[in-house]
């Protein structure tokens, strides 16, 4: 074949995987939304954080649908909406990996949607110890007028402060 076959070709078989993606995200959210589990396949979380992604990722008005196809950024966009309080990167990615074990080799990728969220005003940071590296994540509302975090959003202190 040549190039442009297989341009044709190529573009044909990305059209079916699409579109079987879609269907099989279109199932994971009913089953979400009927109070099913998603299975988390083979992944065994890091049982240090005790991070839990909850069983039913909606709420019963389907308030939260978990972005499933959707870029990395919506995807953290969602963890941080359901918490609803600052988290350490690594909490973010743990909670992910527990809906979708195949994102356990994006926590880079997860890392730059943060840091790409922040530049956008989405996010915010905070330091919470004395290392250049102990910073928690969360919405710039979650804040006082002090740069204190609010108490409601307050990050899980029982976990070691680097990220």
């Amino acid at each position: 074949m040549d190039n442009t076959k297989n341009a044709v070709a190529i573009q044909a078989m990305q059209a079916v995987i699409d579109d079987y993606t879609d269907k099989i995200n279109h199932l994971r959210q009913s089953i979400i939304l009927l109070g099913g589990n998603i299975e988390t396949e083979n992944h065994t979380p890091n049982n240090n954080l005790n991070v839990k992604a909850p069983v039913n990722l909606a709420d019963e008005a389907g308030k939260f649908p978990y972005p499933y196809g959707k870029k990395l950024r919506a995807r953290v966009q969602f963890v941080f909406d359901r918490e609803n309080r600052f988290m350490l990167v690594r909490e973010v990615n743990e909670y992910l990996i527990q809906i979708e074990p195949k994102l356990s080799s994006e926590i880079v990728g997860i890392r730059n949607a943060i840091t790409n969220m922040k530049q956008d005003k989405l996010l915010t940071s905070v330091k919470t110890g004395k290392s250049n590296l102990s910073y928690v994540w969360g919405k710039p509302e979650w804040l006082n007028d002090d740069g204190t975090i609010k108490k409601e959003h307050l990050y899980n202190t029982d976990l070691p402060e680097v990220d």
